[in-house]
């Protein structure tokens, strides 16, 4: 950078910044002050929490799941990895590694946005693993699932479109779901092994789709999309079917529901509150967008009538929460006491172990005998 031209810009961008922190909102008639009760210190060193549950009706708990994606682009093709992994905390008891979930394969690098494929190989694996938990695949139950993010965006990701025009895409995706959506139902349930699960199913391949539905207009890989996209869709409606077990954190969020007039989010007007939470709205009837998106879904069997949405702090920065059910305060005193710093230790946990470095791509790559001059590669040769 050319810091002699930047220069001009310093005062003004420390001028801005001291405005919009001083920038006063009254947010008093949304926070409820709580003094959570010290817990020891939660770290990967001392998991073994000694001031436990005493002060709860029980002993909760609670599992996370992340996933992850690379990949590694060769001048004809691209190799991807994609994989979740799933930890359990009880409070007062150590985080335990409980399943996880790992696939790879080839995608064509130049017909759609590989990341946008891949991430959503990663989050339909997501589902499938939290479905699997939830309906009991493990040693034991669990109160709650914790989902790294908002569970609005999984609304947004079922009626993401990443291929077609809309109208083209409304139309098929509401088409196949009349025509194989039941079958493909069955199909999922049957195929779901908890030991192994994939990016993607068979159905596409086992129920000969290209032979029956390719046109000129749909061709095998919009098919192919199309039917990854209803896959999708199809877990989500099975997991929501355990939706008052669920509870979406995020770290991150740009939403003004609370303060729509405010230019600056929800999340950094509560963050400058102190300890507590916020009354939950309802996205469901507060938020347009929110609404008709959960009113699109209602056709793939997803049926929402609550979709809170609140903020909750511990010490230093608020976080988001979301959930299919009003949450009371003693699952806010059971998350205080699996967190670490300011935010729930199993969730750092899953993110740390399904990290895919290049390193891991390099070691994967060799390990499958692969020789080829990558994209990058032939240019800086």
């Amino acid at each position: 950078m050319d810091y002699s031209k930047l220069k001009r810009n310093k005062e003004g961008i420390k001028n801005s910044i001291e405005q919009f922190k001083h920038e006063k909102i009254d947010c008093k008639n949304y926070w409820i002050n709580k003094d959570f009760k010290e817990n020891n210190e939660n770290n990967e060193n001392n998991q073994k929490n000694q001031n436990n549950s005493n002060s709860l009706s029980k002993d909760y708990n609670f599992f996370a799941i992340d996933g992850s994606f690379n990949q590694r682009s060769f001048l004809d093709f691209s190799l991807y990895v994609v994989g979740a992994e799933a930890y359990g905390h009880k409070v007062g008891e150590k985080v335990t590694h409980l399943l996880n979930a790992w696939d790879s394969g080839v995608i064509l690098p130049y017909q759609y946005s590989k990341r946008s494929r891949l991430e959503h190989y990663m989050a339909t694996m997501e589902l499938k693993l939290a479905l699997c938990i939830l309906t009991n695949n493990c040693s034991e139950p669990f109160d709650y699932y914790i989902y790294d993010g908002s569970v609005y965006s999984w609304l947004i990701h079922a009626k993401m479109n990443r291929l077609l025009t809309l109208g083209q895409y409304e139309h098929y995706i509401n088409y196949f779901n009349e025509k194989y959506g039941e079958e493909f139902r069955t199909y999922l349930l049957n195929e779901l092994n908890c030991q192994e699960i994939n990016a993607y199913s068979n159905f596409y391949n086992d129920a000969n789709i290209k032979d029956k539905e390719q046109t000129e207009e749909l061709g095998d890989s919009e098919l192919k999309v199309l039917f990854e996209q209803l896959e999708y869709n199809i877990i989500l409606s099975e997991l929501l079917k355990h939706k008052d077990r669920i509870i979406g954190v995020s770290k991150t969020s740009k939403m003004n529901v609370y303060f729509k007039d405010s230019l600056r989010s929800d999340m950094a007007i509560f963050s400058r509150c102190e300890p507590g939470y916020s009354k939950p709205l309802n996205l469901a009837e507060e938020d347009l967008k929110s609404k008709s998106t959960i009113d699109e879904l209602r056709k793939f069997d997803i049926h929402i009538d609550t979709l809170n949405y609140q903020f909750l702090k511990f010490k230093k920065g608020a976080m988001g929460i979301t959930s299919f059910k009003k949450l009371d305060e003693e699952v806010f005193d059971a998350l205080y006491k699996i967190t670490d710093t300011n935010y729930p230790y199993i969730l750092k946990k899953c993110h740390e172990k399904v990290k895919i470095s290049e390193v891991e791509m390099d070691k994967y790559v060799k390990y499958l005998g692969i020789y080829e001059d990558t994209e990058r590669g032939v240019y800086l040769d």
